[in-house]
């Protein structure tokens, strides 16, 4: 394969543009981005949210994920519940953190 089937330069920006996906040419496997697939999201955002409507959020993240992580136990006693930090996190992307 040759450079110009690959780039090509844009004549009035002058920058060099990718014309091709260098993955396709070399048969590489895709990129793999993100982590450990979401098996909480749902379940707490829920209970996060219907907390928060009723008013029964506690102040602090910590006494919050403790009192959340309770009330998962209780609603789906048959699984594994999610760690402290776990359900921080979704706290903050559901209060609209990063």
């Amino acid at each position: 394969m040759r450079l110009d089937e690959v780039v090509e330069l844009d004549v009035v920006s002058g920058e060099i543009v990718q014309i091709t996906n260098v993955r396709t040419i070399v048969d590489a496997p895709p990129k793999r981005s993100g982590g450990r697939p979401n098996q909480f999201g749902e379940k707490l955002e829920q209970i996060i949210l219907t907390r928060s409507q009723s008013g029964q959020s506690l102040s602090g993240h910590n006494a919050e994920a403790r009192a959340i992580r309770d009330l998962f136990y209780d609603q789906f006693p048959n699984e594994r519940p999610p760690s402290v930090p776990t359900i921080k996190r979704y706290l903050t992307k559901t209060q609209g953190g990063s």
